[in-house]
């Protein structure tokens, strides 16, 4: 037994080795351990006797309250081991339907971001959902805290709390993704009651801040698509799917072709005069993939777009006044470019 040569009395133990320390030094050792260890290389790790490390461990268990238990684990005649045990949430579990739901916004707003933004985030979609598996009711990483925040925010006329319907989302996703046909329960506006539509879904598109499915309505009885159809998401009330398949053809379908309103009718092309006052506001923006601006010496524009609903751009024009009209012809001899 080790004496102070000076008194011949046991050396007084360190600050750092008093129990109060030790408890926190235990409680730092289980959480940061990648498997459960015994009393004994507890006791090795913390100078101390397996004996303290019972009190100690007795002593964590009661101060941690309910989040967090310290359990002990026999497997038949090994040595029990000690590890950490939180029965709070995971901070990410819960989570999977949000990561989904996120992963259908990235797809909705990709081709109005920069591709490497679109990119960035769909990387970080595999990265997240391997943390959600891999983490659970045990998770051992960091603490987890509050992101920055980017100073700005966005602001909307009245919109649409789509939570409710994130079920429904993914579940149009399923059907677009794998071409399969569904029968949707729609409760139109002004409509008493839904009514079924059985369809083959094509695509969700984003418009003033609405989600819409664009699909086509299928003959009865059989998988020839018959007219287009254009649903708005949250008037869907339910969704299901089928055991019939039909694989759209990226060649024909034209929606990823971005022109003036939902897809309506076949694509046609118009012009719009818009008076000076008003024509920088539609310069600044992108109305169709194929628009051309002509402009006049009088500082008004014309405005040529390829439109899917002409009753829509007609709508828009109104939204003017008299600092806008649709031109009868829709392809005007241009001043300049």
């Amino acid at each position: 037994m080790m004496t102070d040569d000076t008194t011949g009395t046991m050396p007084r133990k360190s600050p750092d080795k008093t129990a109060t320390a030790r408890i926190i030094t235990l409680y730092r050792i289980l959480e940061t351990s990648r498997h459960p260890l015994t009393k004994k290389e507890l006791a090795e790790r913390l100078d101390c006797s397996s004996e303290s490390v019972r009190r100690l461990l007795h002593t964590l268990d009661q101060e941690l309250g309910d989040g967090v238990l310290v359990t002990e684990t026999r497997e038949q005649d090994r040595v029990p081991t000690h590890s950490l045990r939180t029965t709070r949430p995971h901070p990410l579990q819960g989570l999977a339907d949000v990561v989904d739901l996120f992963a259908q916004w990235v797809d909705q707003v990709a081709p109005y971001l920069p591709e490497q933004t679109v990119e960035q985030a769909r990387s970080a979609l595999p990265q997240l959902a391997i943390t959600l598996s891999d983490g659970g009711p045990g998770y051992g990483g960091p603490t987890q805290t509050a992101a920055p925040r980017w100073p700005m925010t966005f602001r909307s006329k009245g919109y649409i709390d789509y939570i409710p319907h994130a079920q429904t989302l993914k579940t149009l996703r399923q059907a677009i993704t794998g071409g399969q046909v569904c029968v949707v329960g729609y409760h139109a506006a002004g409509q008493d009651a839904p009514r079924r539509h059985r369809l083959i879904p094509r695509r969700i598109v984003v418009q003033s801040g609405t989600l819409y499915l664009l699909g086509d309505a299928l003959t009865e009885g059989t998988l020839q698509p018959e007219y287009g159809m254009t649903l708005s998401v949250h008037r869907i009330r339910t969704v299901d799917l089928k055991q019939e398949y039909l694989r759209p053809q990226a060649a024909d379908d034209g929606m990823r072709d971005r022109h003036f309103g939902l897809k309506w009718h076949a694509p046609r092309r118009c012009a719009v005069w818009i008076a000076a006052p008003a024509a920088d506001y539609v310069r600044d923006r992108i109305w169709s993939d194929d628009q051309t601006i002509t402009s006049h010496t009088d500082g008004s524009l014309t405005l040529h777009v390829t439109t899917t609903s002409e009753e829509e751009l007609k709508a828009w024009v109104r939204s003017f006044g008299d600092r806008a009209r649709l031109e009868d012809t829709p392809l005007p001899e241009q001043e300049s470019a």
